[in-house]
């Protein structure tokens, strides 16, 4: 991300997640935004440590300059953090929609995200077995409305809006 100059970074539905702190101990701008008041106060309460980055990626890449900003917000909201971002982070939120709904939701976090930005959207799909293709469930979304769909670290090398998908199962 450093290497294309990217610098903000959006986790929406963010939750008690630590992943903004790692983010800012690499030197980012991060917003974590929750609907939850007391999963930010969680998550602002923690005390995490340079040391606990090593959790996220190796401590030599820890650079000074980061910060987070805790935001209780909806992410339907376009006033909630409205960024521009250069990479918007969501584990887990998106799925948590209607089907129906999801277009409108990736759609509101889209509206953050810069013209070269990267959209990483994480989905745990734990009813998969094996013998069944995995799916993720926006994925469906981001390819109808034409976006560069990646899930790798190919997605860095992509140009314009990407969507970065990452699948759990289990």
């Amino acid at each position: 991300m450093r290497e294309r100059g990217m610098t903000t970074v959006l986790c929406a539905g963010n939750g008690i997640s630590q992943e903004p702190r790692a983010l800012a101990e690499a030197g980012f701008q991060v917003t974590a935004l929750d609907s939850s008041k007391v999963a930010i106060e969680i998550a602002q309460a923690w005390r995490f440590t340079p040391e606990q980055s090593q959790h996220y990626f190796p401590l030599d890449l820890c650079q000074s300059g980061g910060n987070v900003n805790f935001v209780i917000g909806d992410l339907l909201d376009p006033m909630a953090s409205p960024g521009p971002f250069d990479v918007v982070i969501e584990r887990c939120t998106l799925q948590l929609f209607p089907p129906d709904e999801r277009g409108g939701a990736v759609d509101a976090l889209a509206r953050r995200l810069q013209p070269e930005g990267i959209f990483l959207s994480h989905c745990h799909n734990g009813a998969w077995r094996p013998g069944e293709d995995p799916i993720h469930v926006v994925e469906s979304v981001f390819a109808e409305k034409g976006w560069t769909i990646e899930n790798g670290y190919q997605a860095l090398q992509s140009r314009g809006r990407v969507a970065l998908l990452s699948l759990s199962t289990g």
